[in-house]
C-alpha cells in the first residue's frame, strides 16, 4: 500500500466514524449525552525533551461514541498532531524521528481508537478518572515527518501501532462528593496532587520502509526490523487536574533505535468540557 492510498483510507475511516454522532455518548456516564459535549477540538498539548529539539503535541480532535443497540460500548477516536518548537541539528535528525517512533502520541498526524476499563475505584464512578486502575487499548496509525530527506522521496513514515497501557492513579487529596443533586461541584478538580503511574506497551509496523531503511540501515547495509516493541514506564505528577508533568524511559531492544529518558510538561481539558 502506498502513502498516498493510506492517507485516503485513513480519511475515510476518520469521517465514517464522525458519522456516528447520532449514538455520541460520554465514556464516563452510563447516559448519552449530545453529540456536541461528545466532541471537541483542541482538547490539550504537550511538550518535553529527551535528546533533541523538543515538540508540541497537540490533542487537535476527540470523538467519545457509543456502539451497539444499547449504546454501552464506548470507544474514543483521537487525532493527535506533533510539530517542531525549533528545526534540528543535523546531527539530531536520528533521534528527533526516533522520538516520534517511541512516542505513543508521536507523528505529524496520528490517528487511534481507544478503549478504556476501569478497576478499583471504589465503586464511585463518578471519580473512577482520578482514582484506581485503568487500562486503555488503542489501534491506530502514526504518520512520522523527517527533518532531512532524499530528493523526490516522500517526507512521511507511515506506521501501523497498536497499544496496551496500564495505569494506576492515586488522589493524595481524598475526593470529595456533591453535596446535594444541585450541586455544580466537579470531583476531578480534586487532581491537584494526584499521582498516576503508568505502564505502556507499543507494538509498531513500519508500513513504507523506504525512508525507514535510509534512516536506520547500518553501515553494513543491514535493513532494520520493521516491526518494533517499545515498553515505556512513566509517572505523572498532578499540579491541577489540567496541568501535569512526567517522566519516563522509553526501552526497546534494537540497536539502531536508543532507549531513552523524557521529561514532559502536559495541559489538557478535563474530560466532559
Amino acid at each position: 500500500m502506498n502513502l498516498k492510498a493510506l492517507v485516503f483510507v485513513l480519511a475515510g475511516c476518520f469521517l465514517f466514524t464522525g458519522k456516528t454522532s447520532a449514538q455520541v455518548a460520554d465514556s464516563s456516564s452510563s447516559e448519552s449525552t449530545s453529540p456536541d459535549k461528545a466532541q471537541r477540538f483542541f482538547g490539550g498539548f504537550a511538550s518535553g525533551y529527551s535528546g533533541t529539539s523538543p515538540k508540541i503535541t497537540a490533542e487537535t480532535y476527540h470523538l467519545g461514541f457509543a456502539l451497539g443497540k444499547e449504546g454501552g460500548n464506548y470507544w474514543d477516536l483521537y487525532l493527535c498532531n506533533s510539530v517542531p518548537t525549533v528545526s534540528p541539528q543535523n546531527g539530531d535528525t536520528v533521534e528527533y524521528v526516533s522520538n516520534d517512533i517511541r512516542k505513543q502520541l508521536g507523528g505529524l498526524a496520528n490517528f487511534s481508537l481507544s478503549k478504556v476499563a476501569y478497576f478499583g475505584y471504589g465503586g464511585d464512578r463518578s471519580i473512577r478518572d482520578i482514582k484506581g486502575f485503568q487500562t486503555d487499548f488503542r489501534f491506530g496509525v502514526k504518520m512520522v515527518d523527517l527533518p532531512i530527506r532524499r530528493a523526490g522521496t516522500d517526507f512521511l513514515i507511515p506506521i501501523f501501532q497498536s497499544t496496551f497501557d496500564f495505569r494506576y492513579l492515586i488522589p493524595l487529596v481524598p475526593p470529595r462528593k456533591a453535596t446535594d443533586a444541585n450541586s455544580k461541584f466537579d470531583v476531578r478538580k480534586n487532581m491537584v496532587g494526584n499521582l498516576s503511574f503508568r505502564v505502556s506497551g507499543s507494538y509498531m509496523s513500519v508500513v513504507n520502509t523506504t525512508n525507514y531503511d535510509l534512516y536506520y540501515a547500518s553501515k553494513r547495509g543491514i535493513i532494520p526490523n520493521p516491526n518494533l516493541l517499545v515498553v515505556t514506564p512513566e509517572m505523572s505528577f498532578y499540579v491541577t487536574n489540567q496541568l501535569y508533568f512526567s517522566v519516563g524511559y522509553s526501552y526497546n531492544n534494537y540497536n539502531f533505535i536508543d532507549n531513552a529518558i523524557f521529561f514532559q510538561v502536559s495541559y489538557g481539558k478535563p474530560k466532559g468540557n
